[in-house]
């Protein structure tokens, strides 16, 4: 919807120079938030006190916001920049909702994470309208953007945060001191330190993973412009709609899988697995079927009459999306077993797939070769993906027959 008030209120190529900047942005955010929820959720031991977490998360996004403004304004003119530095910092605030969201999850509070995603939504699509109404910039849109996510996170996300930790914790009183003071003790540095060390391959997924979905958008910048890019990016935004459930029962399922893999539950594991490449697999299948049905009077709702000229380009983008919700999920499966470096090998491989076929179809067949380049993307991750995921419940079978084989008979009815 921000993407529809940015096209309504503007143009193709306002709209462009606004994915411009999440595109610029993007990876370097996504690979600040270094994995810490992830973790956090799959930590079955609470290995490290989120503290630390919290710390490591401000260092990091504040790092990140600082070298997306100065790589912005000696790249590009101050406008776009601006626009460029508003948006990450918008990440960098978001990145703190985040490791909030771990927290809330770690107590089974997945409720309190909706409530603030909704609330976030609606602020966000709020502010963005006002900014593009009152200005019909998108300086002030994606300053709107930030803003948003400042109120979020400073009255919904730390107080609630707050008030959990509190309450699952006996030494309350004590927990502002905690958190304002007891990270900066050389233990606390030495801690967080090593957070930074185990989850390095989760950032490094993360970067691979922003980079694997914005390599049609580079390309589109440099040979087709800004136009273009916007009328692309129309497409892609409309995958956030089935991106919503993807998200959803993501969040909500990895906590459950995190600790039936950690108790060697084989049968529970499968199951939810199977479940949720089901769900994705009926989204995969309804986004391009919506579009192919309805998808011109959709996008000339959404957007304008300029945006849904070619429904087969709207298809086709849909089609990747759909691919990626599959893969998606996998993903959050493969997480919950904390198989973090086979994931670089996957999406590092699929990376050079992304820029591969960019470079060659996008100067050829423009905006239906970004199309066909994500398509192809797009099915070399599942494939890859589905091989990763076989290895890792075939690695888990083995792994509990062996611990059956080890146990004494007193243990055996415990482990089955």
């Amino acid at each position: 919807m921000m993407a529809s008030v940015i096209a309504k209120l503007g143009t193709p190529a306002k709209l462009g120079e606004y994915v411009l900047a999440i595109v610029v942005s993007g990876p370097i955010i996504m690979f600040s938030y270094m994995g810490l929820q992830n973790y956090m959720v799959t930590d079955a031991t609470r290995q490290f006190p989120f503290r630390n977490y919290l710390f490591l998360r401000l260092l990091t996004s504040t790092a990140a916001v600082l070298l997306v403004t100065a790589f912005s304004f000696k790249m590009y003119d101050p406008a776009t920049a601006c626009v460029i530095v508003f948006v990450a910092a918008g990440g960098g605030l978001d990145s703190l909702s985040d490791i909030i969201y771990g927290l809330l999850k770690l107590y089974d509070r997945s409720d309190c994470v909706a409530r603030s995603m909704a609330i976030k939504g609606c602020t966000n699509l709020l502010f963005v309208w006002l900014g593009m109404f009152l200005t019909r910039n998108v300086v002030w849109a994606a300053f709107g953007s930030m803003a948003s996510s400042l109120v979020i996170v400073v009255f919904y996300d730390i107080p609630t945060g707050y008030l959990l930790f509190k309450e699952h914790n006996k030494d309350g009183h004590r927990l502002s001191i905690d958190l304002l003071k007891s990270t900066v003790t050389l233990e606390s540095m030495q801690i967080i330190k090593k957070i930074a060390v185990v989850t390095m391959p989760l950032a490094v997924i993360s970067l691979l993973i922003a980079a694997i979905g914005n390599v049609p958008q580079y390309f589109i910048q440099g040979h087709l412009g800004p136009r273009d890019l916007g009328l692309y990016s129309a497409g892609t935004y409309l995958i956030n709609v089935g991106r919503v459930g993807v998200l959803a029962v993501g969040m909500a399922a990895t906590p459950f899988l995190a600790r039936e893999y950690a108790a060697r539950a084989r049968i529970p594991f499968r199951n939810m697995a199977i479940k949720l490449l089901l769900i994705a697999c009926v989204l995969a299948f309804a986004s391009p079927l919506a579009a192919m049905v309805i998808g011109k009077k959709a996008v000339t709702i959404l957007f304008s009459a300029e945006y849904a000229q070619n429904i087969k380009l709207i298809v086709m983008i849909l089609v990747a999306g759909g691919l990626r919700y599959v893969t998606s999920i996998m993903g959050y499966i493969i997480t919950s077993a904390r198989a973090f470096y086979i994931q670089i090998y996957w999406f590092a491989a699929t990376l050079v797939v992304a820029i591969a076929s960019s470079w060659w179809f996008i100067p050829r067949l423009g905006l239906q070769g970004a199309a066909l380049s994500a398509v192809l993307t797009a099915g070399t991750e599942i494939i890859l993906g589905f091989c990763v995921l076989i290895r890792i419940m075939l690695a888990q079978k083995k792994d509990i027959n062996a611990h059956i084989i080890n146990d004494s008979p007193a243990d055996l009815r415990t482990t089955i």
